[in-house]
């Protein structure tokens, strides 16, 4: 035993200051902390017809960002001249669409091999981005007929 290191303790016995509660300084949590804090979960709806609406709002909402994502290429492109403008729409529709296809799809259909804690719903696409898909492809189809 060295002078540097405590003296061993031969009992499980608790000596008398640490018993004595301290109190507990807790930090507050900065930016980054609150932001990682998860918020309650969104209840389920209850109804069909809740269901549905939920689903069409949240199509909406994934139409418009794509939509709003491929004229911001668009503009960038410079590619509002001469039917770009609709070829743009046409490429972005095929790309959101080619995984229903499975020309996109890292898995192929014939893979049969499911990796360990994956379920078989988790290698489907999800059926809310194929409406987005056609919309995006019928934009495109509005914008060659409007020039």
């Amino acid at each position: 035993m060295s002078f540097r290191e405590p003296p061993r303790r031969f009992r499980l016995t608790p000596l008398p200051h640490e018993l004595d509660p301290r109190p507990v300084e807790v930090p507050k949590p900065n930016l980054l902390e609150r932001l990682r804090q998860r918020r309650a979960p969104r209840p389920l709806p209850k109804t069909r017809t809740e269901a549905f609406v939920l689903l069409l709002r949240r199509a909406a909402i994934e139409t418009l960002l794509a939509a709003g994502a491929t004229l911001l290429i668009a503009l960038a492109g410079g590619w509002l001249h001469h039917g770009a403008l609709s070829r743009t729409f046409y490429v972005a529709g095929v790309v959101v669409l080619l995984p229903f296809v499975g020309w996109a799809s890292p898995r192929r259909a014939g893979n049969t091999y499911v990796r360990s804690g994956e379920s078989p719903r988790s290698r489907t696409p999800p059926l809310a981005v194929l409406p987005v898909g056609l919309v995006l492809i019928a934009i495109g189809i509005l914008a060659d007929s409007l020039r």
